[in-house]
């Protein structure tokens, strides 16, 4: 029979631990970890000296003892549903030296946005698709694209360019064939398209504050 109990606040629990506990809630990741539960927990103890690597998708995987807990103190987490991501690449060249992903549900998602003329703009989504999203993907440094939402799923932004055709193998956006904004097209902000990333990132590089606002 399936029993409820608790996880032991003792020094090892931190935040890697409650980051682990968020995505596994399903949650985008974790703020705080206490340990010291403002109320008091369950008296079962399934888990003390938890130990976590961050990339388990379950706390049950993370190393750990079983029995008591010697504090008396119980593991608690306060959990983010919703955070404003940034990810930011830049290449060579004055075409598109610069492409990034913002507001966001997670790292791996948000408003594809190029860098033209020291200003950051997006794309319509008239002719955007998944081929489309997996070359944004790449160039920010991950494996493809799970889905390419349109309609301003991630908020609206500058528009920069009509349309963008990839054949799927370029390594930037760039490289596709690119029809930049004129005033006869019919695209408007809430046409701004965007991506949800999939696999591993191999490399982000940050912009400094100053250089944003330029």
């Amino acid at each position: 029979m399936d029993q409820w109990g608790t996880v032991c606040g003792d020094e090892e629990w931190d935040l890697v631990d409650a980051m682990v506990v968020c995505r596994q809630l399903g949650y985008d990741s974790a703020t705080s970890s206490y340990k010291n539960a403002s109320e008091e927990g369950n008296e079962i103890v399934w888990m003390s000296s938890v130990q976590c690597h961050g990339n388990e998708t379950s706390i049950s995987l993370c190393r750990h003892n079983k029995g008591d807990c010697p504090t008396e103190n119980y593991a608690s987490v306060t959990c983010e549903e919703m955070q404003h991501f940034l990810i930011l690449l830049f290449n060579k060249g004055d075409g598109l030296p610069g492409i990034r992903l913002i507001d966001g549900f997670s790292k791996s998602s948000g408003r594809v946005e190029v860098l033209r003329r020291r200003i950051w703009g997006t794309v319509c989504d008239k002719t955007w698709d998944l081929i489309d999203a997996s070359v944004a993907c790449r160039q920010l440094g991950f494996k493809t694209a799970v889905a390419a939402p349109r309609n301003a799923s991630f908020g609206e932004g500058l528009l920069w360019f009509d349309e963008i055709h990839c054949h799927g193998n370029e390594t930037s956006i760039r490289e596709c064939l690119i029809k930049f904004q004129s005033d006869l097209f019919v695209c408007t902000p809430s046409d701004s398209a965007g991506v949800v990333c999939g696999g591993k990132i191999k490399h982000i590089a940050c912009l400094k504050k100053k250089e944003s606002l330029a």
